[in-house]
């Protein structure tokens, strides 16, 4: 698990208690991430607790970070607020959170997922996948598919060119560039 990982997880446990509207109103204070269960069910762990989701309630507004886990049919979208969209198809386990480095810039941290396409149009987006692979997006779009070996597979869309770069690295030499309508497959393992 790398910093954004460690952040979602430690964030969950140690923030204040956030307090709900009701039973109805599933709706926090929003700093911007705004999760809506389109299809199935999810549930969300926030400093206060464990929210259960399904289709139809109203969304809800993260403040700070948060652990998802989403059913094996299920649709969610993710929404920072004029910046950047995200929507997770199929099981799957993510952290939602922001850089420590650059607390401006958000990030989600991928356990295991089944589908998601991601969509940058303003800022920086701190993506982590599930075998320790990372990058930045940039103003553009990338799907994202794990395969049952746990390899993950990245198809660039459209926009800035992509740098992957590998588990445990920081070099930008190390990084694999993939550009606009490429696809690469990532190894599994770390």
């Amino acid at each position: 698990m790398k910093r954004l990982g460690r952040l979602c997880a430690f964030l969950c446990l140690a923030l204040p208690s956030l307090a709900f509207a009701g039973r109805g109103d599933a709706s926090l204070v929003t700093d911007g991430v705004h999760f809506e269960v389109e299809r199935g069910h999810a549930r969300l762990a926030l400093a206060g607790g464990v929210v259960e989701l399904v289709a139809g309630e109203r969304p809800v507004e993260v403040r700070g970070s948060a652990h998802a886990e989403l059913g094996t049919r299920s649709l969610v979208e993710l929404r920072w607020s004029g910046r950047a969209s995200a929507l997770v198809t199929g099981k799957a386990s993510l952290g939602i959170g922001k850089d420590p480095e650059d607390p401006h810039r958000p990030g989600i941290a991928f356990y295991f997922l089944s589908r998601a396409e991601l969509e940058l149009r303003r800022g920086r987006l701190l993506v982590e996948l599930p075998q320790g692979w990372s990058f930045e997006l940039g103003r553009g779009a990338v799907s994202l598919t794990e395969h049952a070996d746990g390899r993950v597979e990245v198809l660039h869309r459209g926009g800035a060119d992509v740098l992957l770069v590998p588990p445990g690295s920081k070099r930008a030499s190390d990084a694999l560039r993939l550009r606009s309508g490429k696809r690469l497959v990532l190894p599994a393992g770390r």
